[in-house]
């Protein structure tokens, strides 16, 4: 049998204590307890606890624990709800409150509808793909008129169905250089970086309760969202023009008589 190893002026009893303190739940702490001394000992004291009955011992009421606890959770004779096709509601509300909708910025936040109700109005302005040429061209119309927008109690972003980390590029280009389509000579776009958070939805969750996924592209319309203080879809542009969409959107806040900011 292998000898535990102790390492000198070290309590193991006082490691246990101040290992489970770091559960913040008390249930957490109580239903861990075992092990997180296990842990503590093992990884904190320099113990061995590889000699055969013990580990083996442990092991064995480890696994039957887990069998337990899934059997207690699952069921063979219940099976998850289903709902008839009556029940599903189409089109989408749109004139509701979206708590679910949620998408990460480029930088790695996340926001939801929720965080800006009662407080300011929202833009969300869809696009179908970066760095292709009407979206480079929307994307250049907004950043350079930030200032004009930002005048407004209201706070827009870009969203597409792209890959987060082809976002954080498109967001942050300052020279797209674009295909011409005919096979002509490319040309190169000069903006300014997104000076607003660029969201991207890959599950396309939230593309879909808008309802602006283009079925047969697979990605999202160009379409834009106004949406009131109280949470509510205030209009929907379906006509964006990507050189004058800045223009737009602040003639479209002053229409909706989204305040100004003193």
């Amino acid at each position: 049998m292998r000898q535990r190893k102790i390492i000198p002026g070290v309590d193991p009893k006082l490691l246990i204590k101040d290992a489970a303190k770091l559960l913040p739940d008390p249930m957490r702490r109580n239903f861990l307890r075992g092990a997180a001394s296990l842990g503590a000992l093992t990884l904190l004291t320099g113990c061995d606890i590889i000699d055969g009955d013990t580990a083996e011992g442990i092991l064995r009421k480890i696994s039957s624990f887990n069998d337990g606890a899934q059997a207690a959770l699952s069921s063979r004779s219940k099976l998850a709800p289903t709902y008839p096709e009556s029940a599903i509601t189409k089109p989408f509300p749109f004139n509701a409150y979206y708590d679910e909708d949620e998408a990460p910025e480029v930088d790695g936040k996340t926001y939801k509808l929720s965080d800006f109700r009662g407080k300011r109005a929202v833009v969300v302005a869809w696009f179908p793909k970066a760095f292709t040429q009407g979206c480079t061209i929307e994307c250049k119309s907004l950043a350079d008129n930030g200032a004009k927008l930002k005048m407004y109690e209201a706070t827009y972003f870009m969203a597409s169905v792209d890959p987060l980390q082809g976002n954080i590029k498109f967001a942050k280009a300052t020279s797209v250089t674009l295909q011409s389509r005919g096979g002509g000579a490319p040309t190169v776009v000069e903006k300014k970086e997104a000076d607003f958070p660029m969201l991207s939805d890959e599950s396309k969750a939230v593309a879909t309760a808008y309802g602006v996924i283009n079925p047969r592209a697979g990605f999202a319309n160009r379409w834009t969202f106004y949406i009131d203080k109280a949470g509510k879809i205030a209009a929907v542009d379906k006509a964006v023009q990507p050189a004058t969409s800045a223009e737009d959107m602040i003639a479209k806040l002053a229409e909706l008589k989204v305040p100004m900011n003193h």
